[in-house]
């Protein structure tokens, strides 16, 4: 086709286009403002980020090429390939939720029933105060806490369950296990000072022997 054709068919075709941040949104275009109080376009499908913009004109021209068109079909594609990956993604972790639920907290369970008590370890802490005279005085701060650590029981569990499945996903909810088993067989205290320390860093007061 001759180019003058070509450029009279794009021109009608441009003066036919109606302009609405709603059209420019379709056609994945960005704008902004220059600094006459104008805007200028680029098309995200089909320009690179050094591409010059286009005036309100040129960009009415370019959502009607073949160019952009073909591109354009590709992209949606690859946005609406996207949702389904999301949903599928989404659905993928109710699903591993529910098998948790199932499976794995009876997998819990069973790691808990073979737990056995054990004897709070003391911890302590040493502080030092300077007086105004310039003297430091250490204060030595000693309490009780429950004798295994989150990490050290999540960690053993992780081994006892021979990798039969990624515990990592339901580290929460493991945690949130333990938690409540520590509060039914031995009673939980949790503060900075407590006997099973802080939600964020839990002890317990059972272990269990490899």
């Amino acid at each position: 086709m001759p180019s003058t054709i070509y450029n009279q068919m794009m021109n009608n075709k441009a003066r036919q286009t109606h302009a609405s941040p709603e059209l420019w949104k379709y056609h994945n275009m960005k704008s902004r403002m220059t600094l006459g109080d104008n805007f200028e376009y680029k098309c995200q499908c089909c320009h690179d980020e050094e591409e010059k913009w286009m005036s309100e004109w040129e960009a009415k021209k370019h959502i009607n090429t073949k160019k952009h068109k073909g591109i354009h079909q590709y992209y949606k594609k690859s946005v609406e390939m996207e949702k389904k990956y999301k949903n599928a993604e989404q659905k993928i972790k109710e699903l591993e939720k529910k098998l948790f639920e199932g499976g794995c907290s009876e997998r819990i369970k069973a790691f808990l029933d073979e737990c056995e008590p054990a004897d709070t370890i003391i911890i302590e802490e040493e502080t030092q105060e300077r007086l105004a005279s310039g003297t430091c005085i250490k204060n030595i701060k000693q309490w009780e806490v429950g004798h295994s650590s989150f990490d050290e029981l999540y960690e053993t569990f992780c081994k006892w369950s021979c990798n039969s499945f990624n515990p990592d996903e339901f580290k929460k909810q493991i945690k949130q296990s333990m938690l409540q088993y520590q509060d039914k067989m031995y009673g939980i205290e949790l503060g900075e000072y407590e006997r099973n320390g802080t939600y964020d860093d839990p002890r317990f007061d059972f272990t269990f022997k490899i």
